[in-house]
């Protein structure tokens, strides 16, 4: 920038920085998911299901270097998921219940204690219930409420502890598990 009486500038140059990923990535793996509609008296029911299984994942840190295993251990992708739900609407109101799986890997990035490393540890699957409730107020009867909808979810409905996970400086590996517990989530939007 050169400046000048007429508060105009000359560019020079720009330099741009960041990260960059020079590392290789070889993955393979199966997504599988159904649908299903079934409308009824009661009202209209939806079940769904995914499940996704990695077969293989190898990862290099330089363009061209070595490959390592990284598949099932910490930090890295878990090789099974899953998703199974259930959902039901009849007219404005709707509930659903979903059931969320992760599965077991190694955690080999232990903490040390008393200059003594602890052991790898297998870290143990662990699934959660989501639901929730809602209700949208339709039609002319409803007057101020039309358009209004009132909704209320919870994740983690059992209040299922996440397994340990000793490593670095927490007990919970945050990338696969929900420190939190139970979460209860409101919310009440208005459609114009």
């Amino acid at each position: 920038f050169s400046p000048s009486t007429i508060n105009d500038c000359s560019l020079v140059g720009i330099i741009a920085g960041g990260r960059l990923n020079l590392g290789d990535v070889r993955q393979s793996g199966l997504d599988f998911s159904a649908n299903y509609n079934l409308e009824t008296e009661m009202g209209d029911f939806r079940f769904s299901g995914s499940f996704s299984k990695i077969l293989n994942l190898e990862k290099s840190v330089v363009a061209g270097g070595p490959l390592f295993d990284a598949l099932d251990t910490i930090g890295f992708q878990v090789s099974e998921r899953g998703r199974l739900g259930v959902n039901f609407n009849r007219g404005g109101f709707d509930a659903n219940l979903s059931a969320n799986y992760v599965g077991s890997y190694l955690n080999n990035a232990t903490i040390t204690v008393a200059g003594m490393r602890l052991p790898n540890t297998e870290v143990p699957s662990w699934t959660t219930f989501d639901a929730g409730i809602a209700y949208e107020f339709e039609g002319g009867e409803s007057g101020a409420f039309d358009g209004v909808r009132a909704s209320m979810s919870i994740q983690n409905v059992f209040d299922e502890e996440p397994p340990i996970v000793l490593s670095g400086t927490t007990a919970v590996d945050l990338g696969n598990h929900n420190p939190f517990g139970r979460i209860f989530s409101f919310e009440i939007s208005k459609r114009f």
